[in-house]
């Protein structure tokens, strides 16, 4: 048997036709046709699946995109507080001569303040009150920036500064606010810890001192402590400020807006409350007299002071507080002499208060020597 194997190898080689005798052209040629068909076929199947992958991938980057701008808006949306406080007021009064009543829209304030970052912040407060100016103002408008646990924040901008406390339970404002409210574009440096705090600020005013150069050269210094317990809250605190000629009211007596020499001023507060009851005390005064020639009082400079102390109780819902205020050697400025007061308040729904006040008022003999009755009734709505 194997002297077979080489007669039959080259057999073969001589005739090929022998070995692929049984294979058929033209089916190959038909099958090698059928695949090519069904390869296009699969590979426009295939071009078809990636294109629409790649419609899935832009849809998916799109819905990322959109995402993000819905998360940086939501952050932003988190940054920001919208307040507002509107007030509405109805009131008489009554003096020796005159019988006069009227309801006004006293206060809209509109507030916002931004978060921009995790040590700095912004904030704006539009500011209509009802009287001869109808004007919408911008009443404050600063950034801020805080140092972390430091305790240090540094506030520059339109603001009042730290000179008196100013608290009130009463709708009208008190006399001791006429003499230290001050606003001004100012640069404040503050600092708080374990309920002490304390500020320091720098301003230019306008109020100066006659035949000076216009300069930031006025100054004011505030220093506290509050305390805070299950049975009672304290907060005592004291302030100066190098010019109290720059208080709102005051400086609207100093028709040049210069006075010979500047005239520091000194504010001190207590507040105390113990369950249902708060008293608050607040003395401000000028440390000394004005020049006869910028504020008189009996001939002579004049070195306005005033107090104010308060009592309330809350019964429930409904507060009730008794007040006097008094001024000195404030003629000049047209403060009321003496005020007592009589308030209740309450709130009616939600973020929404209405109070009734009663007060009796005596001004200066300089000033008519004149007794007034005026009640009030106020609505005010916060948001």
């Amino acid at each position: 048997m194997k002297k077979l194997i080489l007669p039959t190898i080259i057999l073969g080689l001589i005739n090929p036709a022998i070995s692929f005798a049984d294979i058929n052209l033209d089916q190959l040629n038909t099958r090698i046709i059928e695949l090519e068909k069904t390869y296009i076929i699969e590979l426009e199947k295939a071009y078809t699946r990636i294109a629409e992958l790649e419609k899935i991938q832009v849809h998916l980057a799109e819905l990322a995109n959109t995402d993000n701008a819905e998360s940086k808006s939501n952050a932003w949306n988190d940054r920001i507080t919208i307040s507002g406080l509107v007030e509405v007021e109805a009131f008489k009064s009554h003096d020796r001569s005159n019988n006069t009543s009227d309801i006004t829209l006293a206060t809209v304030e509109l507030g916002v303040d931004v978060q921009v970052n995790k040590q700095i912040g912004a904030h704006v407060l539009l500011l209509h009150e009802e009287g001869e100016d109808q004007e919408v103002v911008v009443d404050e408008g600063y950034m801020s920036m805080s140092f972390g646990e430091s305790g240090w924040n540094v506030i520059v901008g339109k603001q009042y500064v730290p000179f008196g406390n100013l608290e009130s339970n009463f709708i009208i404002d008190p006399l001791t606010l006429d003499l230290a409210e001050t606003q001004d574009t100012a640069l404040i440096f503050f600092y708080e810890n374990g309920g002490s705090y304390a500020a320091v600020y720098a301003m230019n005013g306008d109020i100066n001192e006659a035949g000076k150069d216009d300069n930031i050269e006025q100054f004011g210094l505030s220093i506290g402590h509050r305390i805070e317990n299950s049975s009672m809250g304290l907060d005592i605190g004291i302030d100066y400020s190098s010019n109290i000629a720059e208080a709102d009211t005051l400086s609207d007596t100093f028709a040049t807006g210069e006075v010979e020499d500047y005239v520091g001023g000194l504010a001190a507060h207590a507040v105390v409350e113990m369950d249902n009851l708060s008293i608050f005390a607040e003395y401000v005064t000028a440390l000394e007299k004005f020049d006869a020639a910028d504020l008189t009082s009996s001939g002579g400079g004049a070195k306005p002071s005033a107090y104010n102390l308060e009592i309330a109780y809350a019964f429930g819902d409904i507060s009730v507080a008794l007040g006097i205020q008094e001024t000195d050697e404030a003629e000049a400025v047209e403060l009321d002499e003496q005020r007592l007061l009589l308030g209740v308040a309450t709130e009616i729904a939600e973020n929404t208060s209405l109070g009734v006040e009663l007060m009796r008022a005596s001004t200066y003999e300089e000033n008519g020597d004149d007794d007034i009755t005026v009640l009030t009734m106020q609505l005010a709505v916060e948001f």
